[in-house]
């Protein structure tokens, strides 16, 4: 039996982008994924996508949710009612972000706040809301989605470079809690993806030196199927075109 079959997946900002291609391959791989995004629009239009590409008797095993992150009964209230439904939540993925291009004169503090509060706060959310779960449960995984520049800085992304620095941090700390109960934590740092997160921000990016989403979500879905004894909580990718690295 595949690895993620029947696993129960929530993709945290699964509405388009990276997140729309984890929960697009973790479905190939057998697994129920829960595709949820702050806009509820988003998260059904991904499913509908998603169950394009499925075989007819896994379709059913895919399904959107309207979760902001930031928002702490609200998570629990998804996560209470993905266990009442399934009996368990194997596996989250704190995929949810937002980023603004502006210098540090010019970034509002409302904007730090909606940047910070989705990417670490929101992460710090759901992990507080699923930790315990997955302690009854005797362990599950959770991958964090960092970013290549919670390895380096990048001028004019104050809000977002702070952000996936903490939750790097964060990532390092759930890693160490959790391995006593079984619980896996990898902090995933991509590079540039052709996703809206970077195109929308800068249409004349040079589309063929950044990695495609689906590539990254295949590096995911080889982080879960690994031999229980086997844990990575710490991985940087790029394409071998990107010239922005080191």
């Amino acid at each position: 039996m595949n690895k993620l079959e029947n696993k129960v997946v929530l993709v945290t900002g699964s509405g388009r982008g990276l997140g729309r291609a984890i929960a697009l391959e973790l479905c190939k791989a057998g697994a129920v994924v829960y595709v949820t995004d702050i806009k509820i629009v988003d998260a059904e239009e991904s499913v509908a996508i998603i169950k394009k590409d499925l075989p007819a008797e896994q379709q059913r095993n895919v399904f959107s949710v309207a979760l902001d992150v930031r928002e702490e009964k609200m998570a629990e209230e998804v996560i209470k009612s993905i266990v009442e439904i399934q009996g368990k939540i194997d596996i989250l993925i704190n995929n949810a972000g937002v980023n603004v291009t502006a210098t540090v004169e010019d970034l509002s503090v409302a904007e730090w706040d909606r940047t910070v509060s989705t990417i670490l706060r929101g992460a710090y959310v759901m992990s507080h809301t699923v930790f315990p779960v997955m302690k009854k449960q005797g362990g599950g995984n959770i991958i964090n989605i960092v970013s290549s520049l919670a390895k380096r800085v990048k001028e004019n992304s104050p809000a977002y470079v702070a952000s996936k620095w903490g939750l790097q941090g964060l990532s390092q700390l759930l890693y160490m809690q959790g391995r006593k109960y079984g619980i896996k934590v990898t902090a995933l740092s991509p590079a540039g993806m052709r996703t809206s997160l970077l195109l929308d921000r800068f249409p004349n990016l040079d589309q063929s030196k950044i990695m495609d989403p689906a590539e990254v979500a295949k590096v995911v879905r080889f982080v879960l199927e690994l031999p229980e004894e086997i844990a990575i909580p710490d991985l940087f990718m790029m394409s071998t075109k990107e010239e922005t690295w080191p």
